[in-house]
Formats: C-alpha cells, structure tokens, sequence
C-alpha cells in the first residue's frame, strides 16, 4: 500500500452454518491477506485486528496489541471454533465503538473492515444501521459474501459504494482465494480521508479556534460521530509551532434540570433548554486572552438545533471572533446557518447534506479552516 498508513479490522463469521473445516479455510485466507498486506502491529504502517462473531462478539486482536507479522499468524491459526447465530450488526458495532475508538486507531490512518459471512445476520436493520454509522465515522467496510445463502442485498447495505469495489461474493470458502489479490488492490486503494501534508494548515500568527456544538439537542448518536469528525479536524492542524490552539464546548445543558424529592409538580414544566445562543456566549467567554490572537469559532448544527433566533442577534451584537458554521442537513430547515456564518457566507458556511457525507465534504472543510487561519484577522459584521 505504499507509504499509507491504515488500521484493518477483519470480522469473521462463525456461525454454526460454518463447518469447521470450512472455518480454518477462512482464518487461512486473513493469514495470507496478513502476509500479503505486510501488516506489522509492531512497527507496520498497516496494523489489523481480529474479531468473530456469532451469538457473540469475540475480539482476538486488537489494533493497539503488540504483534509481529508472525505472531498474528499464530494467534490467527489458534482462534477456537465456535457456533451460534450470526450477530453481524453487533460484530460491526463492536469494531465501530471500540476496535477503531480514539486512543486506539492512529490519527490520519485509514479505518478499514473487511466483513466476511455465508448468510443473513439476526438482525438486518440494526445490520445496516451499524454500518451506515460506521461508514459516518470514516470507517471503509469491504464485505465478503460466501456461498449461496447469502442475502446480496444485505451485503450491498454493508459495503461502501461503489459495491463494485467493495463487494466480493465467492461460491464457497475454497473460492476465497480467487478474490484475495484483487481484495488486496482494493485496500490498497481506499483514499485517506484526511490529508497527508497536514503540516501546511497553520498560520502566522497565534490562533485560537473553538469548536462548538449543542450536544442536548443532538442526543449521544450524532455527538458521537461529530466528535470524531471534530478529532480528525484538530489532528489536521500544525500545533506543535504553538501558533495554533484548539478547544471544544459541548455542555449546553439547562441551569436546573433536576428536581428534588417532594410535590411541586410545577418544577417538572420549567425545563427550558438554552439552545445555540447560549453556546455561543459560551464560546465568547471561553476564548483565552492571548494579545492580537486571532479567535476562531466553528459552529456545527443540524435541523434539531434550537435557539437560532437568539444565536443571530448574539452574534450581531457581539462580533468578536469570525464564525465558521458547519450545517448538516436539508437547507430549508438549517437555512438560519447563512445568518449565523461570518461574511463573506461562501468562506464561512459548509452545508452537508447528512451525517453519512461528512467523510465525503471533509477535505472541503479541512481547506475552508485552513483558509480562515490563515486569513488576516478582519471580523465581519453582520448587519
């Protein structure tokens, strides 16, 4: 793969429709995808882990397990067999929410699974939900249909598009090998989602730059996977000059939201919650005192965001730092986002159409903060 960096994850089937000849045959296959992909958990620029799944998920190898190429062969080879149902969505829900978390895959490396499975999951939406927010959080799902008790059409929800490139369907486990090269290429070829010069997005002057989104209103679901859009932001930017400063506000929760024992009931009707414009006081107060530093804002809403009315006249009345607004959603319910964004609005606002193309716009956000850094300082009054 070049000089690429890239964490795999290989989720292996091992249902009770798999014999345990046939089993092996599979754990031969990720054996050689191993050796073919030079893959090092040691010193490699390509790490993988391991997981099979049935009536449960089991991890075998994790990104972060310190493993020679030969060492992971072995433990490869030894993985006992099991039975039981064929829990797909939990396997990738497993490798979405802790084989790829923060802290464990590498800043800029590529996330990929490879899902390999000879029928239905247990449960096919949840299947294909976890899936499309995996694919939301960056991850490129390669699936690996064998035999013919597969559902094609599940196997297309799993995979990215183009399914021509990520969909692979063998008549057994034997055929594994026919598709092994060109699954390799196919790898090989998944482009890096974050830019590899990332050392040129600084500035000359001292920046601070706040990211900010309401997380009571998005619920945990689309704050998660906005946080890991906002890591992969920050860990495009050049800090180690100390020019550049980073920080996040999330908590935008109401004063008061608990109610003691007792019997006013009327306790229960006053939870009122601030929406945006108090996070954007937040922010304002939040930006350190560093003399002549620029200050950055980047706002991210979506159609649940509340508060609007009050975001705008705060920000016409206090236009202290430059605002860049992230609008994910249809443009006709987030159409205040325009309002809110620092003038000119085509320097300042990125619509998404929704979560699942964040990955997809990410470059073009990348190059707007860029831009905005490196901007000479002029705060943009909106009148």
């Amino acid at each position: 793969c070049g000089e690429k960096e890239a964490d795999i994850y290989f989720v292996l089937d091992a249902s009770s429709s798999i014999w345990k000849h046939d089993f092996e045959t599979e754990l031969k296959f990720v054996s050689d995808m191993i050796d073919d992909l030079k893959i090092d958990n040691v010193n490699g620029r390509i790490r993988a882990g391991v997981v099979v799944f049935s009536n449960r998920t089991r991890n075998i190898v994790a990104l972060n397990t310190k493993r020679t190429n030969a060492e992971l062969k072995r433990q490869i080879k030894g993985i006992d067999y099991a039975t039981g149902v064929t829990h797909t969505s939990e396997a990738i829900r497993f490798v979405r929410q802790y084989g790829f978390r923060e802290g464990v895959t590498r800043p800029g490396a590529i996330k990929i699974a490879i899902v390999m499975t000879d029928g239905i999951s247990r449960y096919p939406q949840d299947t294909k939900e976890q899936s499309e927010l995996a694919r939301q959080e960056n991850i490129t799902i390669f699936a690996i249909g064998i035999g013919n008790k597969v559902d094609k059409s599940e196997l297309k929800r799993i995979a990215n598009d183009p399914n021509n490139k990520h969909l692979f369907h063998v008549d057994d486990f034997a055929g594994l090998h026919a598709i092994k090269k060109l699954l390799v290429l196919s790898a090989c070829a998944v482009i890096p989602d974050v830019p590899q010069n990332l050392q040129t997005c600084s500035g000359d002057k001292e920046t601070d730059v706040l990211f900010a989104y309401d997380a009571s209103s998005l619920g945990f679901r689309k704050s998660e996977v906005i946080g890991r859009f906002v890591y992969t932001l920050v860990s495009s930017l050049d800090l180690s000059t100390g020019k550049v400063n980073v920080g996040r506000i999330t908590d935008n929760c109401p004063r008061y939201s608990n109610v003691p024992l007792g019997r006013n009931i009327k306790l229960f009707t006053d939870l009122r919650f601030p929406g945006i414009g108090q996070l954007l006081q937040s922010m304002n107060q939040s930006f350190p005192t560093r003399l002549n530093a620029k200050r950055v804002g980047v706002l991210i809403v979506d159609e649940s965001t509340t508060g609007e009315r009050d975001a705008i006249d705060f920000i016409k009345k206090n236009p202290s730092f430059d605002l860049m607004v992230i609008a994910i959603g249809d443009p006709y319910t987030t159409g205040f986002a325009a309002d809110l964004a620092s003038d000119p609005d085509f320097n300042y606002l990125v619509r998404v159409p929704k979560y699942s193309d964040l990955s997809t716009t990410f470059s073009q956000v990348l190059d707007k903060l860029c831009t905005i850094i490196k901007r000479s300082f002029v705060i943009s009054l909106k009148h």
